[in-house]
């Protein structure tokens, strides 16, 4: 887990809530994860397929700017908690 250190005072990153986050980019996140959760849990994904998905949502005219980068962030979110994304698959099969 991340942590920062200022003034020394050292504080857990993940803890602290985005500032002033508006209920458009809450609900996007919460969708996002949801997404992730319903269409990519077990199925293989290219570092070109994580690409595509953020650059088609984020511009995604249908969703405010809000929504779009809570979408964004959300699916992220529940991406990270899936998978070891530091790992290559090569890696893994030379041990």
């Amino acid at each position: 887990m991340a942590r920062q250190t200022a003034q020394e005072r050292s504080t857990n990153v993940s803890a602290k809530p985005v500032v002033e986050s508006t209920a458009e980019f809450r609900h996007g996140v919460c969708c996002g994860y949801l997404t992730y959760d319903d269409d990519h849990v077990g199925r293989p994904l290219t570092s070109s397929d994580v690409y595509r998905f953020l650059v088609q949502n984020i511009i995604d005219t249908r969703g405010t700017d809000q929504f779009n980068a809570g979408y964004c962030t959300g699916w992220i979110e529940a991406f990270i908690e899936d998978r070891s994304i530091l790992s290559s698959p090569k890696e893994k099969g030379s041990r």
